[in-house]
């Protein structure tokens, strides 16, 4: 929801059909005015709805705002010496989902799992610039443990991602103090939001979050860095916890986790993260065991629980990440039926635009 302060007036030399296409051009979806208190007010139609209102002469400040949409504002008007008859404030409010709710796409490395090479990382990087995704980085290839974000790799990494949108999942191999301040370094470099869990806070084995002086030390870190740090879906009641305790962190959720928590169940993720989610890892299960699947399963999150969660979203005015997270077949196939069910039945916004000349099917070396 966004909330505009504007200066408005009013006189009798003005062009009433000028307002119409100036308000349409600014508000294109409805909007809700409430009548102007005051004399001499001139109630025009504007959407064939009754509306008193002025020329806007500036769109002076934009505030974020989180209130209802129903809720009654009110106009203060007065009276002054000026040209004008009556000049006012006035606030509104105005629903549209493109302009609140922006959303990138990414693709997790995982997609590549037993298929990467020491030598493949250009290619992969490539594949998915040229499809019109950023990355999302594991922090090792599949089977091997060096750690990506070690700092005789950045130059490489920097290189590579040139250009491109990328987050970092956090190695969870309870990395240390001085390991954390490498990655989140290496974050900062590629301009990267990371992705961090519960197990790489040190928080995954422990009923409550409270006395978490490790996690305290990460969550700091990434403050003085300005790297944002989003933590992935996990027990729900320790999430909201690590949330109300510090106020910089923000959400990752996802999707394949929250269909199989019989405990709480995927709506009841959507509702208490919705307003904090920067981070979407997007994939698909049959509610048994995270299969990492591409979304649309037949038998997998049913199209309700989709259109939910979009629709949660588009509340706020958040600007989101979203990672197709999945390896159970050939990358390219996978990446087809993913944006597929996404873009085309499910009509998610933002679609990635590829260069269709310089795209080609994955072919590790």
């Amino acid at each position: 929801m966004s909330f505009f302060i504007a200066l408005i007036a009013l006189n009798k030399n003005t062009d009433f059909n000028t307002i119409g296409e100036y308000c349409n051009r600014f508000f294109p979806l409805q909007a809700i005015f409430p009548r102007l208190a005051g004399r001499n007010a001139v109630k025009i139609r504007i959407n064939n709805r009754k509306l008193d209102i002025g020329i806007f002469s500036g769109l002076l400040k934009e505030r974020k705002k989180r209130e209802s949409f129903e809720r009654t504002l009110k106009l203060y008007a007065f009276l002054n010496d000026t040209n004008y008859d009556i000049i006012f404030e006035g606030c509104f409010y105005y629903r549209n989902r493109e302009k609140l709710m922006n959303i990138r796409y990414a693709i997790s490395t995982m997609v590549f799992w037993w298929r990467e090479t020491n030598l493949s990382f250009e290619m992969e990087c490539e594949y998915l610039k040229n499809l019109g995704f950023g990355v999302e980085l594991w922090p090792n290839i599949k089977g091997q443990t060096e750690c990506r974000y070690r700092r005789h790799n950045w130059d490489r990494l920097a290189d590579v991602t040139k250009d491109m949108l990328v987050l970092m999942r956090s190695r969870d191999d309870k990395p240390t103090l001085e390991q954390w301040k490498e990655q989140m370094d290496c974050a900062k470099l590629l301009d990267a939001d990371m992705v961090a869990n519960l197990k790489s806070l040190g928080l995954e084995n422990s009923p409550e979050i409270n006395g978490c002086d490790f996690a305290s030390e990460i969550v700091g870190l990434a403050e003085d860095l300005d790297v944002k740090l989003c933590i992935e879906t996990g027990d729900l009641s320790k999430l909201k916890q690590l949330g109300e305790k510090f106020d910089s962190i923000h959400y990752c959720l996802d999707t394949g986790y929250a269909n199989l928590d019989k405990n709480y169940g995927f709506k009841n993720y959507v509702d208490d993260l919705a307003e904090r989610i920067a981070c979407l890892h997007l994939s698909d299960n049959y509610g048994t065991k995270d299969d990492h699947e591409p979304p649309g399963l037949q038998e997998g999150i049913s199209r309700e629980n989709w259109d939910y969660l979009l629709n949660a979203l588009s509340k706020y005015d958040n600007r989101i990440t979203a990672t197709l997270e999945m390896f159970p077949s050939m990358p390219n196939v996978m990446i087809r039926q993913g944006c597929e069910f996404l873009f085309d039945t499910l009509n998610w916004p933002d679609r990635p635009q590829q260069k269709p000349s310089q795209v080609r099917i994955y072919n590790p070396v």
